[in-house]
């Protein structure tokens, strides 16, 4: 074990009794223990933007569309009749609240502001329409929110802001990100934070949307038109006039701006600040892109050796044959790998054809690429359950569950060989218990005579033997034993059809060479 990867929980991480902690203590002082780097950005998030009231605001206005869409039907039908009068498409509003990382604000957030002029007119026909009087209240209070321009423009600057740092928890989700790509994920992002704080563009015209005064327009595409190519799609132009405090949109901007982005941009330094220390800075020379100097690409593959050294002398490496080896491996990767830029696809198709090559090398990559920065995967088990188990499958026992649950998480993992092993062993189990007994093979015997009923079958179905007793006119001794053996045939088949049936058909070929 080089590596133990778990969320920021007290239970994990705690300075004493935690699990990565006692793990480490347990006579293991070269194991990296890593707080996912998704709970970070959470935490990020949390830290920093949900500290702004306006912002807690935006996400409230989601939450409460989302639950009044799903327990109103009514509405939900006035809201898509509306859309349809206007000629235009629009979605259905997400769940941003609970378990839900950052991408899923963000997509609620886009979701929010694409809908915003039908649901305002959805919303004013339905307080208008007086059958609709229990949700008056509630209708009002979201109304009030959307013809504000200045709570307009808070949204738009919120999903600016998600987009950056949705598109940096998006890029720390996947499995093959190496270790040391983490802190230069989170500069580029700190970058782009910094951009958006000096940028004074009008966030309302980069979502699509045009204030003028009291009236708010966008140009949103017909109904099932997104599915097109751009080239092909058609928009209809709305627009919504009744929007107010239209001159406080510029101050509102600048000063959420002001009050978000300085602190989360500090906050995701200090999260991350981790990443800058041991041993992650001496995993660069896994990357191709980095290789220039051989004599600090020694130092840094000698400083791993030395934080691992229990684990790789237990695989068997030698430091004597390093530099000898990283030789031959930087000519291998220049003349039959130059093509390959992705460090993963690289480094997997060198530990698969030329581990003999190079092995203290690849013990070293193999040391790198089992440090995991989050716990992606295992988060994503939680919706896998939830898609697996519908309305439809409620009667699956837990322990088909369990199995199904396993091969969706370590999928990727298994090799094709190991993949057929688990196929055959599920087929053989089932096949098992679908049938009632096991046949087992026996060894024929010389001794005994044939089978009676494969030998009258046989007969019966031969011509000449038929003919010969129906042509005496009368049931002789032939035909009363063929009539015994067809009714013994019979009650064996009904006994056991699947077993006898086979081999019943497989006798009757009809030729005088079977007879006994």
């Amino acid at each position: 074990m080089v590596c133990a990867t778990a969320d920021g929980a007290a239970v994990n991480t705690g300075a004493y009794n935690g699990l990565l902690t006692q793990l480490r203590n347990d006579e293991r002082p070269w194991l990296v223990t890593i707080s996912c780097t998704m709970h970070r950005v959470e935490l990020t998030i949390k830290d920093s933007l949900m500290k702004e009231k306006k912002f807690v605001e935006v996400e409230d206005l989601m939450v409460t569309l989302y639950y009044l869409m799903k327990r109103s039907g009514k509405f939900q039908r006035q809201f898509h009749e509306t859309a349809a009068a206007l000629d235009v498409q629009v979605y259905k509003f997400p769940k941003v609240h609970g378990t839900r990382f950052v991408n899923h604000q963000r997509k609620g957030v886009s979701v929010l502001l694409h809908n915003w002029i039908p649901l305002a007119i959805a919303i004013e026909n339905a307080i208008a329409n007086a059958s609709n009087r229990t949700l008056n209240a509630t209708l009002k209070g979201i109304l009030k929110k959307i013809r504000s321009a200045a709570f307009l423009a808070t949204a738009c600057i919120f999903k600016s802001i998600l987009s950056v740092v949705a598109a940096l928890s998006l890029k720390l989700e996947k499995d093959f990100i190496m270790p040391f790509k983490v802190a230069p994920a989170v500069a580029l992002a700190q970058a782009e934070l910094e951009e958006l704080l000096q940028d004074n563009e009008c966030h309302l015209a980069k979502q699509g949307l045009t204030l003028t005064e009291s009236t708010v327009s966008a140009s949103l595409p017909k109904p099932g038109h997104m599915k097109r190519n751009p080239e092909n799609r058609q928009y209809t132009d709305v627009e919504y006039t009744k929007m107010t405090h239209a001159g406080l949109v510029e101050g509102t901007v600048k000063a959420v701006k002001d009050s978000t982005l300085p602190p989360s941009s500090e906050c995701l330094r200090l999260r991350f600040q981790s990443f800058d220390s041991a041993p992650f800075p001496a995993m660069l020379w896994v990357d191709p892109a980095n290789w220039q100097d051989m004599d600090k690409e020694l130092d840094m593959m000698m400083s791993l050796a030395e934080r691992f050294a229990v684990p790789l002398r237990e695989s068997g490496f030698d430091a004597t044959n390093l530099k000898a080896e990283w030789k031959v491996t930087k000519h291998t990767v220049k003349y039959f790998y130059p093509s390959v830029t992705s460090p993963a696809s690289l480094w997997q198709r060198l530990l698969s054809y030329r581990r003999k090559q190079f092995p203290n090398v690849c013990l070293l990559v193999e040391v790198v690429l089992a440090i995991g920065v989050s716990n992606g995967t295992v988060e994503s088990c939680f919706s896998y359950l939830t898609a697996m188990l519908t309305d439809r499958r409620v009667p699956l026992l837990h322990t088909t569950m369990s199995d199904l649950l396993i091969i969706r998480a370590n999928h990727a993992t298994w090799s094709d060989h190991e993949r057929n092993e688990i196929i055959s062993a599920a087929l053989g189990e089932y096949m098992s218990g679908r049938r009632k007994m096991q046949l087992e093979p026996q060894a024929p015997d010389d001794s005994e005579e044939p089978a009676p009923k494969r030998a009258l079958v046989a007969s019966s179905s031969s011509g000449d033997s038929s003919t010969s007793s129906s042509e005496n006119g009368g049931v002789g001794e032939s035909d009363s034993e063929a009539a015994l053996h067809c009714l013994e045939v019979s009650s064996a088949a009904s006994s056991d059809s699947r077993s006898d049936l086979p081999q019943v058909l497989g006798s009757g070929s009809g030729s005088d060479n079977d007879l006994p």
